[in-house]
């Protein structure tokens, strides 16, 4: 008999709250602060820090520190996508699905196929179950092309019925036995 893996209704983390989304916001910024002061080409003929400026002299200083920050800032957006596609692949080797990886990002599952492809490993995917209900026959199986869980059956009457796209191996069974007894002699 195999174990079959459980897997939670849910997601496996809870989502952000408004708190901790706002610091890990001002920790970006902290960031992105420090590293354009790198980036900032001084500015000859102003009087160092500390010294008195004036109006337009403080307005020349900042100008170069606020579009070093924004050019830094270009930067966060094709930075987090390298990371999240990082964490994907780590995620899914890690045995999760592409339904769980698309709400994980806010998006769907075929979005997550689409922007991750082959970080899911099928092979990690339950094995093919056939079932025997009421004189009819049924096989529950994954199927990589619609990244979601199908079923066929063959009912005692004669009527067959093939079915994809649900979201897991139980409920491609249910829907399958339903046929099964539904079409039964």
């Amino acid at each position: 008999m195999t174990a079959e893996r459980v897997r939670p209704a849910g997601p496996p983390y809870t989502e952000p709250s408004e708190e901790l989304i706002e610091e890990f916001t001002d920790a970006i910024g902290t960031l992105v602060w420090e590293f354009a002061n790198d980036l900032v080409t001084p500015i000859e003929g102003l009087p160092e820090p500390g010294r008195v400026r004036t109006a337009e002299q403080v307005a020349m200083a900042g100008r170069p520190t606020n579009l070093a920050r924004l050019r830094l800032l270009r930067e966060v957006g094709p930075a987090a996508e390298r990371i999240a596609s990082l964490a994907a692949k780590n995620a899914g080797q890690h045995g999760a699905t592409y339904p769980q990886l698309g709400q994980a990002w806010g998006i769907t599952r075929q979005a997550a196929r689409s922007r991750w492809p082959g970080v899911v490993n099928a092979s990690d995917q339950r094995p093919p179950v056939s079932v025997e209900l009421a004189g009819g026959t049924a096989n529950i199986y994954w199927d990589p092309e619609d990244d979601g869980w199908c079923w066929s059956a063959n009912a005692a009457n004669g009527e067959h019925q093939t079915e994809g796209e649900c979201a897991s191996s139980e409920e491609a069974a249910a829907h399958a036995g339903a046929f099964l007894v539904a079409n039964s002699l």
